[in-house]
């Protein structure tokens, strides 16, 4: 069965096309960065502008799904339009411009598909018991899997977008040490004070999310290696390393990086921050990347329906 799914997240709108059988086969993927969460942390609203781009962005995604033929479509929304006071009037312009319902998920919802997805890679099958971390924009979903059903998981709002708009005075210039410590220290709180418990000595953490993407690209042109054949293995050290090369120079020096997205470049420092306090948090020495994420998720759950 040939499955398409739209996610709607905080910074980025993103379309996945697969077949699925006794696996997932990935037929095709586009991304628009539309950062519809723009401004949303001052009034917790949408802006029309942002609505009108988000609505652009997945009338476009819908024209690349229709050219492959999927059986199913799914629209689906995260954190951004999830906790905007006026997301029904977004929901009724993607219904009005599309014919599609938007289904916002809760932060439950997202965090089970992300656990699906990730029971789909097979570079997983043989892990027993892991836990994973999902950084968007918005949130960040944290789960406990053992022998491939969920033991805990919880939403967070500690995404990229968020932070990055709660807490630097100025995105274009280089972060300041008290940034990044109110970062951390807000990171670090909301971690330990939420009811998640990361089991013992687990060692590394499955991550997923366009930080993580982007840091194995950057590792990968560093290398001289293909973005698949490079280590999916992404260390603190690393982080902390990428960490110091970006946050101390202004944003149109950050953008010049290979591999680092221009429009994640302003929230990247943010994010690597969020990285390196949830590894210290769970005592892991780095991720171990995947790209099986919510998306995959609802795939799997889409063609489990229909069966």
């Amino acid at each position: 069965m040939r499955i398409g799914v739209i996610d709607i997240g905080s910074n980025s709108i993103k379309l996945l096309i697969a077949d699925k059988g006794s696996t997932i086969a990935v037929v095709y993927q586009m991304t628009w960065e539309t950062r519809i969460s723009d401004g949303l942390n001052k009034n917790a609203r949408l802006s029309e502008e942002s609505m009108a781009l988000g609505v652009l962005a997945v009338k476009r995604l819908l024209e690349e799904a229709e050219s492959y033929d999927p059986q199913k479509i799914c629209i689906v929304a995260t954190s951004a339009v999830r906790d905007a006071k006026n997301r029904d009037i977004f929901i009724d312009w993607i219904r009005d411009a599309t014919g599609h319902e938007l289904n916002v998920l809760t932060g439950k919802e997202e965090a089970a598909y992300i656990a699906q997805g990730i029971c789909t890679d097979p570079n997983l099958e043989r892990r027993e018991k892991f836990s994973v971390c999902d950084l968007g924009g918005g949130s960040l979903e944290c789960i406990n899997i053992q022998t491939g059903k969920i033991q805990q998981k919880i939403s967070l709002n500690l995404g990229a977008v968020r932070l990055a708009e709660k807490f630097l005075i100025d995105s274009n210039a280089p972060v300041t040490d008290q940034e990044a410590q109110a970062i951390i220290a807000h990171t670090r709180k909301t971690i330990k004070e939420c009811a998640f418990k990361f089991p013992a000595q687990i060692g590394t953490l499955v991550g997923t999310g366009g930080a993580l993407n982007a840091c194995r690209s950057i590792r990968a042109q560093w290398l001289g290696k293909s973005f698949i054949s490079v280590d999916p293995f992404i260390s603190v050290d690393f982080l902390q390393y990428l960490y110091k090369e970006i946050a101390a120079v202004p944003l149109e020096q950050r953008a010049l990086i290979k591999e680092l997205p221009p429009e994640r470049a302003d929230i990247m420092p943010t994010a690597l921050l969020v990285l390196m306090t949830l590894a210290d948090c769970a005592k892991v020495d780095g991720f171990m990347h995947s790209l099986h994420n919510l998306r995959f998720g609802i795939v799997a759950e889409m063609h489990t329906q229909s069966v």
